[in-house]
């Protein structure tokens, strides 16, 4: 048997050293917990008060969407997030989203409700800034933030392939 002795500021700085990790990993997870290694998750993050800065990234992310072989003409899961600082607004968005969407809530480590609404849609612009509208609005009512849209891809799908290559 192999006996160490740590001195008390040596155990400290391991403690600490454990918790920080401990808190990124935490973080970490509750930030992109939607998404499995399976997945490759494409978010639109954070939105600005400048809708013409929101616009470019809506552009830029649905460009990357399509680099990523994604068919757009195909209908895809899209969620879209707003934040609330309790249950009880997101529970009221919740019902004014309807039956349209399919609504999620969650704590966030950081105390914060997160509500997801995901819908099956089109990607194009000007649908993804139709939606963005109606869910700013709606954090808006509610005392929360909208922050922004997502979707997750498969990875290794099938390229699609042109008509004359065989």
């Amino acid at each position: 048997m192999i006996a160490t002795a740590i001195s008390p500021e040596g155990r400290l700085l391991l403690f600490s050293a454990g918790l920080v990790a401990l808190v990124s990993l935490l973080l970490l997870m509750s930030k992109w917990g939607r998404s499995s290694p399976l997945h490759e998750w494409t978010r639109l993050r954070p939105i600005d008060d400048e809708p013409e800065q929101n616009d470019e990234r809506d552009f830029l992310t649905i460009e990357r969407i399509r680099e990523a072989g994604a068919d757009l003409s195909a209908l895809h899961r899209v969620d879209f997030f707003l934040i609330f600082k309790d249950r009880e607004a997101a529970e009221r968005a919740q019902a004014d989203l309807g039956v349209e969407y399919e609504v999620s809530i969650s704590q966030a480590v950081s105390r914060e409700i997160w509500c997801t609404a995901t819908v099956e849609m089109l990607i194009y612009h000007s649908l993804i800034r139709e939606h963005g509208e109606r869910m700013k609005a709606l954090a808006a009512k509610y005392g929360g933030k909208y922050d922004g849209w997502g979707t997750s891809l498969e990875r290794g799908d099938p390229q699609p392939q042109a008509a004359d290559e065989e």
